[in-house]
């Protein structure tokens, strides 16, 4: 099978495209075609050789989605999202490549009206936004959050999970161009800082229905 490989790890990182064997199916292990994979921040600081202690060459990626090929728990042709436990494209090989070997309980099936852009992104940002609200600030219906950074893929994702927790998203963007794209991802307000530095009093950008200053 064919894989992305980073050989090298820096800036710029020595990556080629290399062959490999086919991968043998172990107990509690499901072989996974892959149709997608990410390049998140993970990847990226692992590839730069920022990351500590991966050793090349390895296949990078910690999240991806395709289509079960064989396993005990997943019927062959089932559209699932990987999302990876601590080694995958860290210490072992992750889906930069045709196929990959995901631990069964690190598979989620994709619902027929999700597509795979949308799976192949669904893992690491919503699943840290869910741990994040419910295990760790414990948000529950009715309660405002405060999402800083809310226009980049772990705000977006923070901000549609508080929504179907019941909770009140509140956007802190930079312009009013970001409170728009905020808005449009369920923040009920979004204050907007001026200037450089500290911030002091922010500047309200944009309110939609329901919030107050």
């Amino acid at each position: 099978m064919k894989a992305i490989v980073t050989r090298r790890f820096g800036n710029p990182p020595t990556m080629a495209v290399d062959e490999r064997p086919t991968l043998a199916v172990h107990e509690g292990f499901t072989l996974v075609r892959m149709h997608s994979a990410t390049i998140n921040q993970l990847s990226n600081t692992i590839r730069r050789g920022d990351f500590g202690f991966p050793t090349a060459p390895l296949a990078l990626g910690n999240e991806g989605v395709g289509i079960v090929e064989e396993s005990d728990r997943f019927a062959r042709g089932t559209r699932v999202a990987v999302y990876g436990r601590s080694d995958l494209g860290v210490s072992v090989d992750g889906p930069f490549q045709q196929w990959a070997l995901a631990w069964d309980d690190r598979l989620l099936q994709l619902p027929d009206g999700l597509d795979w852009a949308e799976g192949a992104v669904l893992t690491v940002n919503y699943l840290t936004a869910y741990l994040a609200l419910t295990k760790a600030a414990k948000v529950r219906s009715g309660q405002t959050v405060l999402v800083s950074g809310a226009t980049g893929s772990l705000g977006h994702a923070v901000m549609q999970t508080a929504r179907a927790l019941g909770a009140r998203p509140i956007a802190l963007v930079s312009s009013a161009h970001k409170a728009r794209r905020a808005a449009g991802a369920g923040a009920w307000a979004g204050p907007s800082w001026s200037g450089r530095g500290h911030p002091g009093r922010p500047k309200y950008a944009r309110k939609t229905s329901g919030a107050s200053r």
